[in-house]
């Protein structure tokens, strides 16, 4: 008489009764569980390009340490701060997210060039490829999208960067302007 408590399945067996199992129930469920695991072991070595629903572990693996120096954008409207606290926080974003991501665009522009586009393209020529926006055409479009999310009209626009210092576990401001 055999004692079924003291069998132990070697790892991985099961897996493989399992896709016996489908193989005889329905072969075409089969061949795409296969192919999904093919894809995502695949995509887990090259760890290159992801695509859905099939992302590398590496994504979403790695634990974030907090930065010594935060830069937080601030605007200046007609003399007066604007302060979060009078948003939404998706109203918030929409004001301040433009700011954040002119600031960014040239390290954008090459990390999408060198990372993406030229690699997968095989491209010599970026212009057609990133963005050249400068500063004074940015300052008209987001003075005239500001009027419109604020609801009167901006005679003086500024944009401040504030510094806040982390030093154990709290924030410090730094005084820049």
């Amino acid at each position: 008489m055999i004692n079924c408590c003291n069998y132990v399945t070697p790892p991985g067996v099961t897996f493989f009764m399992y896709l016996r199992k489908l193989y005889q129930y329905h072969k075409g469920w089969f061949i795409v569980i296969v192919a999904f695991a093919l894809a995502q072991v695949t995509f887990n070595v090259r760890q290159d390009v992801s695509v859905s629903p099939v992302y590398h572990y590496g994504m979403y693996s790695e634990k974030m340490e907090p930065q010594s120096i935060y830069i937080v954008p601030s605007v200046e409207v007609n003399g007066q701060r604007l302060s979060p606290s009078d948003f939404t926080p998706q109203q918030w974003d929409a004001v301040i997210q433009p700011v954040t991501l002119f600031a960014k665009q040239q390290e954008w522009n090459s990390l999408q060039w060198n990372a993406d586009i030229s690699r997968l393209l095989r491209l010599k020529d970026s212009t057609n490829y990133v963005n050249d926006l400068q500063e004074t055409g940015f300052m008209q479009w987001y003075r005239q999208f500001l009027a419109g999310r604020l609801g009167y009209s901006i005679d003086s626009l500024k944009i401040y960067d504030d510094v806040y210092i982390f030093s154990r576990a709290s924030f410090h401001k730094k005084i820049t302007h």
